[in-house]
């Protein structure tokens, strides 16, 4: 009862504002083409001059489905649900420990050996921008080309950044934290995207780019929407179910009577602690310690489904991130059944999602840095892979129609020297000489040792 009345108010809230209480607030913003200032309590568009389409999902008022600041959603997802960031986590991670191969580019690989001195290391390149994808949907990645033969590449803050329509150029204003205005850089693009020129904060051309990579969102042409956006919903339910435990248990424990009465002696005594207790639970207004309403501190967690509620709220949240929940500990799970999870996570998740961001970095490279350079996803390092391949290899060989190179091949070895390997695989069977010693159930008994015990050992076969 407790907790159907907690979300039955919270969204009574959100269904109570009609079209009218929505659209007053934001319809300067869709007249106004200058800068906006900056509010982290105000929704903020990436666009400064956007159309109503770009506010169609921040005009419903919910908490859940609108474009709120990067800096919220990042608190929300990161600090305070530790669902939802042990799954961005796993994301991330499976990405950073992605291994590329890169073609005889001697710029490309000083730079993806070194991105820049805060990363050092493309894992934690590739990682921290996974997790910038995963809650925001949004990548932008600088390419610092002043020194000439070293180029370096950063990513920017999404909130950020602002896509500046009318002059055709994007802008990186990290002023706006302390209410400056000022474009730290601004890069102007062409109709394909591309970078035509980069400037300073002074107005000083500079060699350098700016990529714009992100999911793809329908309902907004000028900023994607990540796996967190569709999260956002089911981690405020999750952490709404946890503060009610988290009061339950300020207020003394699981379940808790905090009424103490004289001794009854009569029918007539009880009759009036019952109608006591009665008014007590239909006034709805009783506070008790932590905050918590009558009913909910008389009820257990199992009676008030804490448990379940709690466990499909995380449920849901590993769903929107795509990642299995016995991987983040919500859910029994063994080790058999971890590692078939991991393979499928790999295929599902990790595999398309690596090849599609390595290949977004690549187009960027072959423009800012060097057209001929080509970077990819090294498959034959992957686990899973290999495990693919041997157990193909395994099969082959067993068929005995492929040769011994073919099969080397197909794992990443090289052939045999001297043309060892055109005879063709098979299982070689080990034939037993006279004595019959080739197989253990041929093999002659011998005296059991002192002590043996019942079983068939090999013992017996010692004489």
């Amino acid at each position: 009862m407790g907790v159907f009345d907690f979300f039955r108010g919270a969204a009574g809230e959100v269904l109570a504002k009609n079209a009218d209480d929505i659209l007053a607030p934001h319809l300067h913003e869709l007249l106004d083409v200058a800068h906006k200032d900056f509010d982290y309590s105000n929704q903020l568009p990436i666009s400064q001059t956007a159309n109503l389409g770009v506010y169609v999902s921040q005009l419903t008022g919910t908490e859940w489905g609108d474009c709120k600041t990067f800096a919220k959603k990042a608190e929300l997802l990161l600090q305070k649900c530790p669902v939802s960031r042990a799954c961005i986590e796993m994301r991330a991670q499976g990405i950073q420990n992605v291994t590329l191969k890169i073609s005889d580019s001697r710029a490309t690989k000083r730079m993806l050996a070194s991105p820049n001195a805060v990363e050092r290391t493309t894992g934690t390149f590739l990682k921290n921008a996974e997790i910038g994808l995963s809650v925001g949907g949004d990548l932008y990645v600088f390419y610092d080309l002043k020194v000439p033969g070293l180029p370096q590449m950063h990513t920017f803050r999404q909130d950020l950044m602002f896509k500046n329509v009318e002059k055709k150029r994007f802008e990186y204003v990290p002023g706006k934290l302390r209410g400056d205005n000022t474009p730290h850089f601004w890069f102007n693009y062409d109709a394909a995207g591309k970078t035509t020129a980069a400037f300073n904060r002074n107005g000083v051309q500079f060699n350098g780019a700016l990529q714009h990579i992100s999911y793809f969102d329908p309902i907004n042409p000028l900023q994607g929407a990540g796996a967190g956006d569709s999260a956002i919903r089911s981690v405020q339910n999750y952490l709404a179910i946890d503060d009610l435990i988290r009061r339950k248990l300020a207020s003394g424990g699981a379940k808790n009577g905090y009424f103490k009465t004289q001794g009854i002696y009569s029918d007539a005594d009880l009759a009036r602690v019952q109608t006591q207790m009665a008014g007590l639970t239909s006034s709805g207004s009783t506070q008790l310690l932590a905050g918590l309403d009558f009913e909910a501190a008389q009820l257990t967690f199992a009676e008030l489904q804490l448990d379940i509620l709690r466990d499909k709220a995380a449920d849901a949240i590993c769903t929107a991130f795509g990642v299995n929940s016995a991987m983040v500990n919500v859910g029994e799970a063994t080790h058999a059944n971890l590692r078939g999870m991991d393979k499928i996570f790999y295929r599902n998740f990790i595999g398309p999602e690596a090849h599609w961001l390595i290949g977004q970095l690549e187009w960027g490279i072959q423009q800012y840095v060097d057209e001929s350079a080509t970077v990819a996803v090294d498959e034959t390092a992957i686990q899973h892979i290999q495990d693919d391949l041997d157990d193909k290899v395994v099969k082959w060989a067993q068929s005995g129609v492929v040769t011994i190179d073919e099969c080397r091949a197909v794992i990443g070895l090289p052939p045999l020297p001297n043309g060892e390997g055109k005879e063709l695989a098979g299982a070689k069977a080990q034939a037993s000489d006279e004595t019959g010693l080739g197989q253990p159930d041929e093999k002659p008994g011998g005296e059991t040792s002192f002590n043996a015990n019942a079983g068939d050992r090999g013992d017996r076969n010692n004489g």
